[in-house]
């Protein structure tokens, strides 16, 4: 069946199939007739599907293990309304930052939580430097360095 469809693909095509481009979609724009445009873009699909997979664009969950030792109400600070105590804000040590593909952070801290940021506001945060997370509307949390006033919104990461 794909081996028929590229014959085909190649008759329709003509001496288009044999150019070769830096975009193997390229190739599919010049077509007029829509189906036989969809069967182009399928099998251009399924060939780099084969040639390689794409990275992963979900960053590595850093685990640090906790240097402190929290409070009950501490350790649950960030959790899920259902399984939470009620605290207001919580200070810590940045122990790593990861960025995403997406620009986003993955803050773990020396006390052991993981944080992840949700919004895109921009925020530089380096290892050993002091944050503080509060509690903001709708049970959502706000981090900013102990010295500065630049924030971003972030949520908790549980195991």
């Amino acid at each position: 069946m794909m081996k028929t469809l590229r014959v085909a693909m190649m008759i329709a095509l003509g001496p288009a199939a044999l150019t070769v481009s830096a975009d193997p979609y390229q190739r599919c724009v010049s077509l007029t007739e829509s189906m036989d445009r969809l069967a182009c873009y399928d099998t251009v699909a399924a060939e780099t599907r084969r040639v390689a997979p794409l990275p992963s664009t979900q960053p590595q969950q850093t685990h640090v293990t906790p240097s402190a030792t929290l409070s009950p109400v501490e350790e649950q600070f960030g959790l899920p309304p259902e399984r939470r105590a009620s605290v207001g804000l919580l200070t810590a040590s940045v122990a790593a930052v990861q960025q995403s593909a997406f620009g986003k952070l993955a803050i773990a801290l020396d006390n052991g939580q993981n944080w992840q940021q949700v919004d895109n506001a921009r925020l530089r945060l380096n290892p050993g430097e002091r944050v503080v997370i509060r509690t903001a509307a709708l049970g959502s949390h706000l981090l900013e360095k102990e010295s500065g006033s630049r924030r971003i919104r972030v949520r908790r990461i549980t195991d």
